[in-house]
């Protein structure tokens, strides 16, 4: 008779993790470009809490996650005529 092994759950719980996406990040003129917004106003921005802070990169490098650039775009308001 052989020994029933228990079933890994290992396979189980990776099915139903969803995707891992891989984090980009954007260099300020690239995030300038996507926002329209001058590096000035940017840092006022963060400076007055209404705008993501960069994240450190590198001892001289900073960049934005895209996401939270995502974020912060959706939840502004539509101009309307």
């Amino acid at each position: 008779m052989k020994a029933s092994r228990p079933e890994s759950t290992l396979g189980l719980a990776s099915a139903a993790m969803p995707p891992v996406l891989p984090v980009t990040f954007l260099r300020l003129g690239d995030m300038m470009r996507v926002t329209g917004l001058g590096r000035s106003t940017v840092y006022r921005l963060i400076a007055n809490q209404n705008f993501p802070p960069p994240c450190r990169l590198g001892v001289r490098a900073v960049g934005w996650r895209s996401s939270d650039i995502s974020q912060w775009s959706a939840a502004r308001p539509v101009a309307r005529r």
